[in-house]
């Protein structure tokens, strides 16, 4: 089991390779949409899966800081959803934001058992006690 925490937090396979974190979010649903994706990168517009990404991501930032629990996941997404900038893109792309968080909330679940599966539980670090009289 991998540890993801302050001090602890990279496992490096090859280095010689730099996977973003939108692939690999986006392999939580289809494998093979990650390679595809990383082979045939191309320079469009902003598309659906962009968007997504993005807001996924910053969902993940977020709960980093605050909590992974399956009930404070969705108030995140919904928090991050209702910013200006996302709301400005989906209006571009002609998306509903009902129909971004349908499809932000699929990967949910997913944070929650990633947070589970490789995060520390309790305190962060253990400091010894020092007794101070004055």
């Amino acid at each position: 089991m991998w540890i993801i925490d302050d001090d602890f937090g990279y496992f490096i396979l090859y280095p010689d390779i730099l996977i973003s974190g939108t692939s690999v979010a986006s392999s939580i649903r289809c494998m093979r949409r990650a390679v595809l994706s990383e082979t045939f990168r191309v320079s469009d517009p902003a598309t659906r899966q962009m968007l997504v990404g993005t807001i996924l991501h910053e969902v993940f930032q977020k709960a980093i800081s605050e909590s992974f629990a399956p009930e404070k996941l969705p108030e995140l997404a919904f928090q991050t959803l209702q910013e200006v900038r996302h709301l400005k893109e989906m209006y571009r792309l002609n998306l509903s934001p009902d129909e971004m968080k349908c499809e932000v909330e699929e990967y949910l679940p997913s944070f929650s058992k990633w947070a589970e599966d490789f995060m520390r539980k309790g305190p962060p670090t253990e400091f010894p006690q020092m007794q101070l009289s004055l």
